[in-house]
């Protein structure tokens, strides 16, 4: 049985909280988001430098022979009914779970590291009177400030090497900035550079109280200097990342509403061993739903151990 919620940082003696895709140059961190009702995923993974152009050729080759696509043809976990990629699948009989499933299957099977933090949209309705629009986007650049005090944790414990981690993420639209915030929306009053300035201020400042300690400025931990921004209909990596935040967002909501399904709660436990901290210390480090709700943390505790 799974243990019950505690709350604060694992002990050490659970061991280590890396994943498998550490040991061989400083990782590249690749970041997408996932906006389902009133949850924001933002995760991805990471990998070592050396390994990027084995994971890209399995991810391309995986959408070619296995889907029959072109390798330059996006893929997501959620495909809107009219997109591109969809109409090639129903047209050729490849429609349905399959795409999914061989997403979960090539992310699995290569030496990656994943990390997803779903925020939760908490604010009393009477917000979006107050400010004329209430949606979970508002928390993107707190999702992505936890993501990156897990990379500087991981920068900390792993030291060495002389390469600088990137963190790319996908293009963050959305951000419109607003005149009332609280904390975890403070970063809106920057607007459309919400994200570039939240990654500035980490640069500078630190990214807080991380898994393993406090995360000193990411500046010495040898982070590159800006975030670099993609387009996950032209990158490979972020078509990944992008699999690991919709498939957690929607097992959250889903476990949330009381309707997960055995076929989603098992692609999602498919990913747990490669999960930042695996099976042994996943929940609160390589995944993070925030706020904190004890009942849905126990809950996915349940499905996923």
């Amino acid at each position: 049985m799974p243990e019950p919620f505690t709350w604060g940082i694992w002990p050490s003696e659970h061991g280590s909280m890396v994943g498998p895709a550490c040991g061989c140059g400083m990782p590249a961190l690749n970041v997408d988001e996932s906006e389902q009702g009133e949850l924001l995923g933002v995760g991805g993974f990471y990998a070592a430098l050396p390994h990027l152009p084995r994971i890209e050729a399995a991810w391309r080759e995986m959408k070619t022979r296995d889907l029959g696509l072109d390798a330059n043809d996006e893929l997501k976990w959620n495909l809107p009914d009219n997109h591109p990629t969809r109409l090639k699948l129903h047209a050729s009989g490849r429609s349905g779970p399959l795409r999914n499933e061989l997403m979960v299957d090539t992310l699995t099977s290569l030496p990656v590291t994943l990390v997803c933090v779903v925020m939760r949209d908490t604010r009393n309705p009477g917000w979006q009177q107050i400010i004329g629009r209430r949606h979970a986007r508002d928390f993107y650049c707190e999702g992505l400030r936890y993501v990156l005090q897990r990379a500087g944790d991981e920068a900390q414990a792993h030291a060495g090497g002389g390469e600088p981690w990137f963190c790319v993420v996908d293009r963050p639209g959305g951000l419109t900035q607003i005149g009332l915030h609280w904390h975890s929306t403070r970063w809106l009053d920057r607007g459309l550079k919400a994200a570039h300035e939240m990654y500035r201020e980490l640069m500078d400042h630190g990214a807080g109280q991380g898994p393993g300690g406090v995360v000193p400025p990411l500046r010495q931990l040898g982070f590159a200097s800006g975030l670099l921004v993609g387009h996950a209909s032209h990158d490979d990596f972020l078509q990944m990342a992008d699999c690991v935040s919709g498939a957690v967002t929607s097992l959250v909501k889903d476990v949330m509403d009381g309707t997960a399904s055995d076929w989603l709660v098992a692609r999602v436990r498919a990913m747990v061993p490669a999960f930042r901290g695996g099976r042994g210390v996943m929940f609160g480090n390589g995944l993070v739903v925030w706020p904190m709700a004890p009942i849905l943390w126990n809950a996915l505790r349940a499905r996923l151990l």
